[in-house]
């Protein structure tokens, strides 16, 4: 029979070798693979090495840890994955989200502090993780969020009801195809912004997220310019867009924004120093 310390140790050591991680991540994956199998948490892993698992407990590891061995993302083996200060609910349908993504959270907290923000729009809102955010710490700013995908939007709406006490009001729409309300006074996109020629995405995430969320064509900018140049239309006197993109595009993308009618274009770095964010305000 295995005990938990030995189901750690012994998939962690899988997982280093098979996926390349260090014995860090490695640990951690094991131990969050286990929580999920045991219905446990950290504190009793930790506490309880020599716990032995029953029948039914060690194949239900065994299978999900095959499934994160065979290069499943961790996020869709358990279906949750934390942001910013709360767990939300993910599925194949919803790009994951990614800590670098709380940078555009923090950029558009910041604007909040330097101006009144009552009104803000989230495009491409996925499992709907920058619109909660916002609307947990923008109490009365009216958060808006938009996708095209429908079964992406069934995740975001189920999180926001959860997280956001049901605040956020969601949209269908290819960008602002069908967007009826104008008059924001932040816009903020996570929009697809790989290049479809890029050969350096890991397989864990062109396999197993969503393309329509990851891929775009002319190197990676066709829906960022979709989004500039339509964006000042449905924004205050004074509004701000904010992008995220890709580390080399940053430059790109703030011509795209100064030919769209933007000013005081500003680039943010991300925790790994990466430049991440792009953001101006409507002439």
């Amino acid at each position: 029979m295995q005990t938990i310390g030995k189901c750690l140790r012994s998939s962690s050591a899988l997982l280093t070798e098979r996926l390349s991680l260090t014995l860090r991540e490695a640990m951690v994956e094991s131990e969050i693979l286990l929580q999920n199998a045991i219905g446990k948490n950290r504190t009793y892993l930790s506490t309880w090495p020599e716990k032995i698992l029953n029948t039914a407990q060690q194949d239900f590891f065994q299978k999900i840890l095959q499934r994160r061995l065979n290069g499943e993302p961790i996020a869709h083996i358990i279906g949750t994955k934390d942001f910013w200060d709360f767990t939300l609910k993910v599925t194949k349908a919803t790009l994951i989200p990614r800590s670098d993504t709380e940078l555009i959270v923090e950029t558009a907290l910041q604007i909040s502090e330097k101006q009144q923000i009552t009104k803000i729009l989230d495009m491409g809102t996925g499992s709907g993780a920058i619109a909660i955010a916002l609307a947990r710490k923008l109490t009365k700013a009216e958060i808006h969020a938009s996708d095209n995908s429908s079964k992406a939007l069934e995740v975001a709406k189920q999180n926001g009801t959860v997280l956001a006490d049901n605040k956020i009001v969601f949209y269908e729409s290819d960008w602002f195809k069908e967007i009826t309300e104008t008059g924001f006074d932040i816009i903020l996109s996570n929009p697809p912004y790989i290049s479809t020629y890029d050969k350096d995405i890991s397989p864990e995430v062109a396999c197993h997220e969503p393309k329509t969320a990851l891929f775009s064509t002319d190197n990676g900018l066709s829906d960022i310019k979709k989004i500039a140049a339509e964006a000042a239309g449905f924004l205050n006197h004074d509004g701000w867009l904010l992008l995220e993109h890709g580390y080399r595009q940053a430059e790109d993308v703030a011509k795209i924004m100064s030919v769209s009618g933007f000013t005081e274009i500003t680039t943010a770095l991300d925790i790994q120093g990466h430049q991440r964010v792009t953001y101006g305000k409507k002439k």
